[in-house]
């Protein structure tokens, strides 16, 4: 069976399944039965305790089926992976402190199945128009960076996660956050040491991010229209730093202006993105991605990634890599998908295709991903 047709095999598939999800009554007995099974993860919740007023579970499950294939080598690659496993748990401690913690397990190589905390920090937030987290944590940045897995509109991120923001994303440091009226904002410093826990922390240089948005939904007379600017400055580790244990791209300055449009089913969300390496080597980006909500079960997501480079420093996507022949100066992603949210974005399910071609022969093919999300 060549690649194609099991493409169309599996496309025929998934909307047989996904018709049968529409149905009106299954849908919403679905979503009920999946609340009473969800409410179970809050293990205590009091408000009235001063000392601790709400224990969580949390965590995630992200599964993937994927086939790909380069059109330039005849190459091709399917199998299934676990994306994401993580588990752990939330608490908001002495009404004002969230304490939060997980930990990323490989079940597909046991050996060991901990791999690493995740988000591990105390967050201190004595009004809801601000907050400050000490520890280790998500430093977003980019329109997809900037996004939790959990709510990704697209299977995977774009190119721009995957060559300009910092896909290890988490890392130990410092960031307050919050919002007035119409405006957001951000700054954090961080050190771009990438270990299983907090050791070595200190051993190398360090990343500073700023962020600052406004929300221009009252002019759109829309649900939201956030223009926001992402500024990351990267201090180069030095020759004698312990270089393998460097978690983040080898980006000084790091520049992102994104704009994410929302208005009942419609939607829009752009990305212009710009990197400079520490030998001036520069990337540009562009991600335009418009989705539709078909009704509040089914959503078509659409995308397109253009990126290009002074050198050949680019990659392809996650699947796609893995029949690519190197790196490139240029390329451009073409994405397609139906998502389809079963309890939000705690449980959906995610098909996509994604057509990428570079500029040097190095990658041209497509890419079908067919994904489970579960959050809690």
């Amino acid at each position: 069976m060549n690649k194609t047709t099991q493409i169309l095999g599996l496309s025929a598939a998934i909307l047989a399944t996904n018709t049968a999800l529409a149905l009106p009554d299954y849908n919403t007995d679905l979503k009920e039965d999946l609340g009473n099974i969800w409410s179970h993860a809050t293990l205590y919740k009091n408000a009235d305790n001063s000392v601790i007023q709400k224990f969580a579970l949390s965590g995630r499950l992200q599964g993937d089926y994927y086939t790909t294939e380069n059109d330039e080598t005849g190459e091709t690659d399917s199998n299934t992976a676990w994306r994401r496993v993580r588990v752990g748990f939330k608490a908001t401690v002495f009404n004002d402190f969230t304490v939060h913690s997980e930990a990323n397990l490989d079940p597909r190589n046991p050996q060991p199945l901990y791999t690493g905390l995740t988000d591990s920090y105390i967050a201190w937030h004595p009004t809801d128009d601000w907050k400050l987290k000490i520890g280790k944590q998500s430093a977003g940045f980019t329109l997809d960076g900037a996004t939790s897995s959990k709510k990704l509109y697209r299977t995977e991120r774009s190119l721009i996660g995957d060559n300009i923001w910092f896909k290890n994303e988490y890392f130990a440091g410092a960031s307050a956050s919050g919002d007035v009226d119409q405006w957001q904002w951000k700054a954090g410093v961080f050190t771009n040491t990438q270990t299983e826990e907090f050791d070595k922390t200190f051993d190398n240089s360090y990343f500073v991010l700023t962020s600052i948005g406004y929300d221009f939904a009252e002019q759109f007379d829309s649900d939201k229209a956030l223009l926001r600017l992402d500024y990351v400055y990267q201090d180069e580790p030095d020759e004698n730093d312990e270089l393998d244990v460097v978690g983040t791209a080898k980006h000084e300055n790091i520049i992102s202006l994104s704009f994410q449009y929302d208005n009942g089913k419609k939607h829009i969300h752009t990305d212009l993105a710009y990197a400079e390496q520490f030998d001036g080597n520069e990337i540009y980006a562009l991600q335009i991605m418009p989705f539709y909500d078909l009704n509040d079960t089914f959503q078509i997501a659409a995308s397109y990634t253009h990126i290009e480079s002074d050198d050949a420093v680019l990659s392809v996507t996650k699947y796609a890599k893995n029949t690519a022949t190197g790196k490139t100066e240029s390329a451009d992603e073409f994405y397609l998908g139906l998502n389809t949210y079963l309890y939000g974005h705690k449980l959906k399910w995610q098909n996509g295709f994604s057509y990428t071609l570079t500029d040097d022969d190095e990658y041209e093919g497509l890419t079908f991903t067919s994904g489970i999300r579960i959050s809690w």
